[in-house]
């Protein structure tokens, strides 16, 4: 994530037929300098070239992605 351009953004996904498998794309962006040791399902990942970062969190149905300082 390089763009510096998106400041919020919520993604909810509703199914009937299944859930929606946001833990496991949690996982698939799991890297090591993105863990947030008080949270479980929080990812931060830092914005290139300043001192932001978005807030990535993964919940069952939903992902919230913020851009913070």
């Amino acid at each position: 994530m390089d763009s510096a351009h998106l400041d919020i953004c919520h993604l909810e996904i509703r199914s009937k037929k299944e859930k929606f498998g946001s833990l496991i794309l949690s996982q698939l962006m799991d890297r090591e300098d993105t863990d947030a040791p008080e949270r479980w399902n929080l990812r931060r990942y830092p914005i290139s070239d300043s001192q932001e970062f978005f807030e990535m969190k993964f919940e069952e149905n939903r992902i919230r992605i913020e851009r913070k300082k």
